[in-house]
């Protein structure tokens, strides 16, 4: 790796999309970058590295507020406890919510289908009839936003 590369140079070399990079930075995940004389960003190994670890925290299911969180913790220092795990655990408990609610969808989806006496004649179907006949959930029920 070179000392500073352009965008175009890091999104090749770490595999992240330059609009990606352009979307960390104005997110402040990563510190913008100094420009060349031509007016291109110009990335440092450090930067680099932060790309990197980005990418691995992300594929470890982390999202962008945590991986925020962690940044924040690496950048302050140390913090009584471990403030990351706590991160760490507390996507954990998120995703446990989301295996639920998918397993919950599963078993309504397999209901659903399971209903569906007549397979030849989808014309006038039972099952369209019934998705659209089902009141829909309030945001209590779904733990979504309204």
């Amino acid at each position: 790796m070179t000392n500073k590369m352009t965008i175009g140079k890091v999104a090749t070399y770490t595999g992240v999309a330059a609009d990606t990079l352009r979307f960390y930075e104005r997110r402040g995940l990563i510190k913008k970058p100094a420009r060349n004389a031509s007016g291109y960003r110009v990335y440092t190994p450090d930067s680099i590295e932060r790309i990197l670890f980005i990418k691995r925290a992300r594929q470890f299911g982390l999202t962008l507020s945590d991986i925020e969180g962690v940044v924040s913790i690496m950048e302050t220092g140390p913090r009584p406890g471990c403030a990351i795990r706590q991160s760490i655990r507390s996507r954990i408990v998120a995703i446990d919510g989301d295996i639920r609610h998918l397993r919950e969808t599963r078993a309504r989806l397999s209901t659903l289908a399971d209903a569906c006496a007549d397979h030849a004649h989808c014309g006038d179907c039972h099952l369209a009839k019934v998705i659209a006949q089902t009141p829909m959930p309030t945001a209590s029920q779904t733990g979504e936003p309204c």
